[in-house]
């Protein structure tokens, strides 16, 4: 028996007792939401789940924990119905759910529907959904055709689709200009949801680096290195959400640099945008936790991309502007071009293909990331020997830092007598 792919690909498990087979659950379907004859694109239907007297083989791949013999007693099946939607669908036209329908197992007598969300966790039941945009070249082509072989589902993003490789024919293409308005990048992100009905893990990795001093940056070439690498991703984000929270699920992985904490000269609005984008993906990260989105920030090292030759056309397009010529810092144009250069010289080079892997690991919680205990505040992910090398030596720096210049930062406190004062003003003695 399973589910038809109208259903959401989650539904709820509690206990980890291991007693009971999977058929020994009993369950089935209460509707099938197929179109019925002359529904439109866009007309809604509630569907439901509930528990009948029938015994039902358990799907494999749900992998559901068993249930004790004591505890099966104390269990009950409760439906939960939502609302579904006909949409758009690579299946051909059928009712996908837009928000989550779970069957819930609840213990008799003990809490009331509403309050399952406090003691279920989420199982797979099929394939993951991905937006992956910058997924062209690079580590963004790379996770896109590991999460492929992994039998997801995923969608892939390039301002010329037609740039795509042959290695993404199994995903679906969307075209997407990250210079985009607010309004035009939120349409695009709930125009992504309904190709499958819904995105399990989108992955901003579209950005690009600009060579150039502080002295000589133009303001319209950093407006547009900070719209594509900051403002774009916030305004993707912000239309997916809604999907998200309706859910209570998803992950957000923002893909950084550890150039955002170790910014070197020549590349300071890139750093400069990596960094805003991290500041702005910790405070995400605590905005969604109440719904129990997970987010991330990425932050590689050195991988051999063509960001590099990018970011060398951008800096001789910018050297060539003779009004911004100050003729001080002719070494810093050209950076780009050195670093593979440099890397190999120090046998330094990142495997792309590798990344790839790690970072669909540490989403999926299998291969190296099984196991792992990640708090939910642990939300960096290093790439890269270089990369967790330079943000331990930055934390070193910054501990001797704070460690030199404590009595410093720790005199200038309010006299505790004013401290009191102010409380008393503010009702708090």
């Amino acid at each position: 028996m399973r589910l038809p792919s109208v259903y959401s690909s989650r539904v709820a498990r509690i206990f980890e007792d291991a007693e009971v087979s999977r058929s020994d659950i009993e369950w089935t379907i209460d509707a099938c939401m197929l179109p019925k004859e002359g529904e439109q694109q866009g007309t809604t239907r509630t569907a439901g789940m509930h528990a009948r007297n029938e015994r039902l083989p358990f799907p494999e791949e749900w992998n559901l924990p068993k249930v004790s013999p004591a505890l099966w007693k104390t269990l009950n099946v409760v439906s939960v119905c939502e609302e579904a939607e006909l949409v758009e669908s690579s299946a051909s036209d059928m009712f996908v759910t837009t928000k989550r329908c779970l069957a819930v197992f609840v213990p008799k007598g003990i809490i009331s529907l509403d309050e399952t969300h406090n003691i279920y966790q989420s199982v797979e039941m099929s394939s993951r959904v991905w937006l992956v945009t910058g997924a062209n070249s690079g580590l963004g082509l790379a996770l896109a055709e590991h999460a492929l072989s992994q039998n997801d589902k995923v969608i892939v993003t390039a301002r010329n689709i037609a740039n795509l490789p042959a290695s993404l024919k199994a995903a679906t293409p969307l075209q997407l200009d990250l210079n985009s308005s607010q309004a035009d990048l939120k349409a695009f992100g709930q125009k992504a949801l309904q190709i499958h009905g819904h995105i399990d893990v989108f992955v901003n990795m579209a950005g690009y680096g600009l060579e150039s001093p502080v002295e000589e940056l133009d303001a319209d070439e950093l407006v547009g290195q900070f719209h594509v690498n900051v403002f774009s991703a916030i305004y993707l984000i912000q239309g997916l959400l809604p999907s998200f929270r309706a859910r209570k699920s998803g992950t957000i992985v923002n893909v950084s640099s550890i150039g955002s904490i170790d910014g070197g000269p020549g590349i300071s609005a890139y750093s400069a945008s990596k960094a805003a984008l991290d500041s702005m993906t910790d405070a995400l990260a605590q905005e969604l936790a109440p719904w129990g989105i997970r987010v991330l920030i990425v932050q590689p090292g050195f991988f051999p991309t063509n960001w590099f030759a990018a970011a060398e056309a951008m800096g001789k397009a910018s050297r060539a502007a003779a009004s911004r010529k100050t003729g001080a810092y002719t070494d810093l144009y050209g950076l780009s071009a050195r670093v593979l250069p440099y890397n190999l010289s120090i046998r330094r080079v990142g495997d792309k293909d590798k990344a790839a892997q790690r970072m669909y690991e540490v989403v999926t919680g299998k291969g190296l990331a099984e196991g792992l205990d990640l708090k939910k505040d642990w939300i960096r992910l290093l790439l890269g020997k270089d990369s967790g090398e330079r943000y331990a030596q930055k934390m070193q720096t910054w501990k001797e830092n704070i460690d030199a210049t404590e009595k410093i930062w720790s005199s200038t406190e309010l006299d505790p007598a004013k401290v009191e004062e102010m409380r008393k003003e503010a009702g708090l003695n």
